[in-house]
Parts: structure tokens; C-alpha cells; sequence
């Protein structure tokens, strides 16, 4: 259980600086989950996700998955 919320239905796989997942939710509806790890949340690295992430917290259409984002 993720978050007290999510289940996760496939391993999780290790890519690089992240970590992802598919997980359901209590109605059945599945998300792709990204973790990112070993970046300092000051660093470089972290700004320029950051700045990425932004951008496309701002795409609206309805191929695109909505971003939800938790510290």
C-alpha cells in the first residue's frame, strides 16, 4: 500500500535517478507512478526537473495523463 491510498500491481523498476510503478487506486483507476531519488531537493538537477515539471503540469489535452504531484 502507497500512501495509504494506492496499491501497487506491478514491481516497481529502477531507472537510473527514479524509481516507477503502475498502482490502483480503492475505484479501480491506474496511475503511473515516477519516483525520483539521489538528488539533493536544492540541487541543479532538482531546478531543472522542477522547471520540466512545470511546463508540463501546463499541457492540457486528452492524451496527456494529469500530473498529481506529492512532496
Amino acid at each position: 500500500m502507497l500512501l495509504n491510498k494506492y496499491q501497487i500491481i506491478e514491481p516497481t523498476q529502477n531507472r537510473g535517478y527514479s524509481v516507477t510503478a503502475q498502482v490502483e487506486d480503492a475505484i479501480g483507476t491506474i496511475y503511473f507512478v515516477k519516483w525520483i531519488r539521489g538528488i539533493e531537493k536544492d540541487s541543479r538537477q532538482s531546478k531543472i526537473l522542477y522547471q520540466k515539471l512545470r511546463h508540463l503540469k501546463r499541457a492540457n489535452h486528452s492524451c496527456l495523463p494529469k500530473i498529481i504531484e506529492y512532496d
